[in-house]
C-alpha cells in the first residue's frame, strides 16, 4: 500500500458541547469546518484532520498520545487545531489499542518501547507526508504530545529536521537524553500540572532555565491540576486545567505559525 494515500471524508463542524469544548480566545479568527481523512503510513491509517477550505500550504501538527493511546480526547484535540486552521496527524503506536486505566496504560506503553525503531519509523515517514504531501505541503510543522507523548515529541527533535515547534504536556525527553539540550533547535512550550510529581513544575523549570542558558526559546505554562488533566479516560483529568493548557497550546502554535 503507497504510503502517500489519502481517504477522506467530511464531518460538520465541532458542536459546542462540552466534550469537544471548541477554543474559547477572545478575539479569535471564525472556526473552520472540519474534515476527517486518512493518511496511510506504513499500512497505518493515521487520521488526517484537516481545516474545511483551507488550501496548502497549511500548517501541520503531529500529535503524539499518551500512555492511554490514542483516545477520543486526542482526537477531539485534533478536531479543534482543524477549526483553528492547522492539520493534524495522530499517530497510533498501539495497533488500535486504548487503555482502559493507567496501569493498563503502562503495559501498552512498555509493550510499545520493544518497537521504539519501529515507531521511529513511523514518525519520520508521517513527518515527511506533512511536507510533501499535495492537501498539506505543510511549511510550517509542529509536535505535540501528552506524557508518553510528550516524550516522544521531544525525542523526535533529535531526528526530525526543519521543526518549526515543539508543545510537550506533562512528559519531555531532556532527562533520559541530555544531548537534547545541543540537538533542539525549534521554540518548545511545556505544560505542567501544578500538583504533578511526573514532571513537578520545578523539574520542568530547569529544563527551560538550562535551554535558555543555550540561547533556545522555551517557555513553561503551570495548570492547577495533576498529571493527565487532559485525558478525559484517566482519573486525573481535569477540564478547566485543560482549557487553560489549550489556551496556551493555540498561542504558542499560532504565534510560530506566522
Amino acid at each position: 500500500m503507497s504510503d502517500s494515500k489519502v481517504q477522506s471524508t467530511m464531518v460538520a463542524q465541532p458542536s459546542t458541547d462540552e466534550d469537544v469544548a471548541p477554543t474559547i480566545v477572545a478575539n479569535a479568527e471564525p472556526q473552520h469546518a472540519v474534515e476527517r481523512s486518512f493518511l496511510i503510513v506504513q499500512e497505518q491509517r493515521l487520521p488526517l484532520h484537516l481545516p474545511k477550505g483551507r488550501e496548502a500550504p497549511i500548517p501541520s501538527v503531529l500529535v503524539f498520545h499518551s500512555a492511554m493511546g490514542r483516545t477520543e480526547s486526542v482526537l477531539q484535540w485534533c478536531d479543534r487545531l482543524a477549526a483553528r486552521g492547522f492539520a493534524a496527524v495522530a499517530l497510533d503506536f498501539y495497533e488500535g489499542k486504548t487503555a482502559a486505566s493507567p496501569e493498563e496504560g503502562r503495559m501498552l506503553r512498555d509493550a510499545a518501547n520493544h518497537r521504539s525503531a519501529i515507531l521511529r519509523g513511523l514518525v519520520e515517514q508521517a513527518w515527511k507526508q506533512m511536507q510533501n504531501h499535495e492537501r498539506l505541503l505543510a511549511t510550517k510543522r509542529f509536535l505535540l504530545g501528552w506524557s508518553y507523548g510528550g516524550a516522544w515529541a521531544t525525542y523526535s527533535t533529535s531526528f526530525l529536521s526543519e521543526v518549526t515547534g515543539v508543545v510537550a504536556l506533562y512528559g519531555q525527553a531532556f532527562t533520559d537524553d541530555p544531548n537534547l539540550y545541543k540537538t533542539l533547535h525549534a521554540p518548545i512550550l511545556f505544560i505542567g500540572g501544578e500538583s504533578d510529581q511526573r514532571p513537578t513544575p520545578a523539574k520542568l523549570q530547569g529544563i527551560v532555565k538550562q535551554l535558555r542558558s543555550k540561547g533556545k526559546a522555551a517557555e513553561l505554562l503551570v495548570v492547577p491540576a495533576g498529571h493527565a488533566f487532559a485525558e478525559r479516560n484517566h482519573p486525573g483529568h481535569d477540564g478547566a486545567a485543560t482549557e487553560k493548557a489549550w489556551d496556551g497550546v493555540i498561542e504558542f502554535l499560532e504565534a510560530n505559525a506566522t
